[in-house]
């Protein structure tokens, strides 16, 4: 399973590399048409702002979910379905 900080880390570096392949100082060698395509791919990409509220709300999403499971283990905590909790 991926958790949030993994997902935004991803993102992240998605990012920052589809943006190294719009500068030719950064990557030399890149053929135009990549360039062109990061740039298109980037056009509706998150921004970082974005990634973040998106890493936030999964983390709060997250947490609500595992304080449900918790509260199911707590009233009945030999339940087979919540193994391994």
């Amino acid at each position: 399973m991926t958790i949030p900080k993994e997902r935004y880390n991803s993102l992240m570096a998605t990012r920052r590399f589809l943006v190294s392949l719009l500068y030719p100082e950064l990557t030399p060698k890149v053929p135009k048409k990549i360039r062109m395509e990061a740039r298109a791919r980037l056009k509706h990409f998150p921004c970082n702002i974005e990634i973040r509220d998106m890493e936030q709300r999964e983390c709060f999403s997250l947490g609500q979910q595992y304080r449900s499971l918790y509260r199911d283990y707590e009233k009945n905590p030999l339940n087979p379905e919540l193994e391994g909790f």
